[in-house]
């Protein structure tokens, strides 16, 4: 599976929205997250954007089925 651009074709400036775990870490007062690395996911439902033109869609609309070569 490989990801394009609708919109413009491009293939290499896209960015998706994801999911991650953090912990939370209260103190008196404030608390603060920290992101543990690595833990994230994404599916076919996430946002997804392409930098170049800026159309932006579910992820499931960048989706082409053949391999790109960029």
């Amino acid at each position: 599976m490989s990801y394009r651009c609708p919109w413009c074709g491009h293939t290499n400036r896209l960015t998706v929205v994801v999911k991650v775990w953090a912990d939370l870490v209260q103190y008196e007062g404030n608390f603060e997250t920290d992101i543990r690395s690595g833990d994230h996911d994404w599916d076919h439902r996430s946002m997804m954007a392409c930098r170049v033109c800026d159309y932006w869609n579910e992820s499931s609309h960048f989706e082409i089925n053949e391999e790109v070569t960029q």
